[in-house]
């Protein structure tokens, strides 16, 4: 067969291998999807398993889809169209569908989206008179966590640990009598109830085993209990399977995800052969050579190490800077230089821990026209802490915005609603000002009373404090984190990050708030037209690192290489800290030619160590003064 050429001998291997189920380790850039592609045409082609009776499990649509076209492209749509290629989801979907009438399940059933479950669950936490008291968001993901763990309710009443987890269960309660009442499922249900139906309906379970010959899955490292437990229902009994991973790049356990998914399939499978690819074809091998020598760090691995037939790279440069400005001023020098070199925009790639980074890059490039976007989270600016502390500066800077004025009356939640704020309005389209307007209306609202003497005291107090400690005294007088004092603390942290990084920002502007605020204010709305600016062109990527796998950039900045941010402050154990390290692996195998790494000795004012991650490497930097 011509396409089996194209292939080197490792991956040559686990395509022919169909005795024995196999378990594929591919390095970053290996080329894995050819693997898995090249491996359904194989089968097809040699009449060793009918394209109907093959089932390929991805993470993503889009992943899905782009198997089916190289398949189609290789073989035609009439066998491509057959495969059952999809997402994990997609599969119990399908389950369900054709079989959950045997199960007393109606074929009828909707699926409740992200939204339809926050939204459900935000009716339950009215009926039960706890609406202002907890986020329904945060209650969906911890549902959603729980049953990814095959956790039902009863089984969590005995795991509960806090306050929050007792809401959770009480919701959780509900919330599953209110989706059966409804006839709906949510996204988690389509694999716990697959399951369950298999468990339970073994002629249905034979029936499936029977028909399918051949799984593949993608991504495997990124599996969940869920996830493993059906794959290993429908391959338990012929046990013809090929699973790719890689378990360096396991890198979403806040999702559930369990790379020891890939050591329990020696476990489970005694049969396995286990297959090593290993050549990179996307990175220099100078850049290899550290990615190999950082992640032998990790005790828990199959040890590999990648190669690279592209021997003559450059060695990783390692930039120490003052502090963040100072970096990210780097990073857009060496940006432009890259450029004027014949780099386009899109070519390049700033890859940092934690949101709360993006501020300093976003400055220095806007300062540099450098055109960007910001992947994998928003823009610093546009972040809801942000865009309220800011409209509370706006209303003390003009106290007739009426626009920022709507936004913070009732941030944090004080009682004033939609009705309350048009009597404001009204007096205010009478004439009076909005600072008069809201003064008679607090002669008749209590809420309102409080809200005008606290604004009232921070108009006065402007005159006498500096930016910083003027955005810190709104902070701490609105109570302003009570609005979040019921979300998971990892969110609260990151906010509060961001508050932080605002109050550091704002140092760049010395002096009284009296003085400074217009200038910070104007800064701000520059900044954030510049941004509107720039969405549709060519641009550069600022992307977190748990966003930018699957990807790949010709040159890639690796920042905040620092001791609380890469490792994160929050990784503490052991596998926490190796999970730290495999995301560090993720940021450099993005790089195929050029690759930078820096870190501050100062950052958001207090002073840093390096990363323990840029001890273990540094003998092979290049250090740039």
């Amino acid at each position: 067969m011509d396409f089996l050429k194209e292939l080197n001998k490792e991956q040559l291997e686990a395509v022919l291998e169909i005795e024995r189920p196999v378990l594929i380790l591919a390095g970053a850039g290996s080329g894995k999807t050819r693997v898995i592609t090249y491996k359904i045409a194989y089968l097809i082609k040699n009449n060793i398993a009918k394209p109907e009776n093959i089932v390929a499990l991805t993470f993503t649509n889009k992943a899905a889809e782009e198997m089916k076209k190289r398949i189609n492209n290789m073989l035609g749509a009439k066998d491509a169209d057959k495969v059952w290629a999809g997402t994990f989801h997609g599969f119990g979907l399908y389950l369900l569908k054709n079989f959950g009438k045997y199960w007393s399940l109606s074929p009828y059933f909707v699926i409740y989206d992200e939204n339809d479950q926050e939204d459900l669950i935000k009716d339950i936490l009215k009926d039960l008179n706890r609406a202002k008291d907890y986020n329904a968001r945060d209650i969906k993901e911890k549902i959603s966590r729980l049953k990814d763990q095959l956790i039902t309710p009863q089984e969590f009443s005995s795991l509960i640990s806090n306050s929050f987890d007792e809401i959770v269960l009480e919701v959780y309660k509900r919330y599953e009598k209110e989706l059966r009442r409804n006839n709906a499922l949510d996204f988690a249900d389509l694999l716990l109830y697959s399951i369950r139906l298999l468990q339970e309906k073994p002629a249905i379970c034979g029936f499936l085993q029977d028909k399918i010959e051949y799984v593949l899955v993608d991504e495997y490292q990124d599996t969940n209990k869920a996830q493993y437990e059906l794959f290993k229902i429908i391959v338990l009994d012929k046990q013809k399977f090929s699973v790719v991973g890689d378990d360096d790049q396991s890198i979403y356990s806040f999702r559930g995800a369990d790379y020891q998914n890939i050591f329990r399939l020696e476990k489970d499978f005694k049969n396995l052969r286990v297959i090593f690819l290993t050549k990179n074809y996307r990175s220099t091998q100078q850049i290899l050579e550290i990615a190999n020598v950082l992640i032998a760090n990790n005790d828990k691995r199959y040890p590999k190490e990648l190669w690279s037939d592209k021997k003559d790279g450059t060695y990783p440069v390692l930039f120490r800077a003052l502090n963040e400005e100072d970096e990210a001023n780097f990073v857009a020098r060496q940006i432009k230089l890259e450029v004027a070199k014949g780099r386009r925009w899109s070519e390049i790639a700033v890859l940092y821990r934690t949101n709360r980074q993006s501020r300093s890059f976003e400055e220095a490039l806007i300062r540099n026209n450098i055109p960007y976007k910001v992947i994998g989270g928003m823009s610093f600016f546009d972040r809801k802490e942000v865009k309220d502390i800011v409209a509370y500066l706006n209303v003390i800077y003009n106290p007739n915005d009426i626009v920022s004025m709507k936004r913070i009356i009732n941030v944090p939640r004080r009682g004033i609603g939609d009705a309350t704020f048009n009597m404001i309005r009204e007096y205010y389209n009478k004439g009076y000002s909005l600072l008069e307007a809201v003064k008679e209306v607090s002669k008749i609202k209590k809420e309102v009373k409080s809200f005008y003497e606290l604004w009232t005291y921070l108009l006065v107090l402007k005159d006498s404090l500096t930016l910083r400690d003027l955005i810190s005294t709104i902070i701490n007088k609105t109570n302003y984190l009570s609005e979040f004092e019921n979300q998971e603390k990892k969110e609260l942290e990151n906010r509060m990050e961001n508050l932080m990084e605002l109050m550091d920002f704002a140092d760049n502007f010395s002096g009284k708030a009296q003085d400074t605020l217009g200038e910070f204010l104007t800064h701000l709305s520059l900044t954030n037209s510049k941004l509107e600016s720039t969405l549709e062109e060519g641009k550069v990527s600022l992307i977190t690192l748990h966003s930018v796998k699957g990807l790949e950039f010709e040159v890639v900045f690796l920042v905040g290489m620092e001791e609380g941010i890469l490792p994160h402050y929050n990784a503490t154990t052991k596998e926490e800290i190796q999970e730290e390290r495999r995301l560090c692996y993720v940021g450099i195998t993005r790089a195929k030619e050029k690759l930078y790494l820096s870190y501050a000795a100062k950052r958001y004012s207090r002073y840093q160590e390096p990363s323990r991650f840029l001890e273990e490497i540094y003998h092979l930097l290049t250090v740039k003064k």
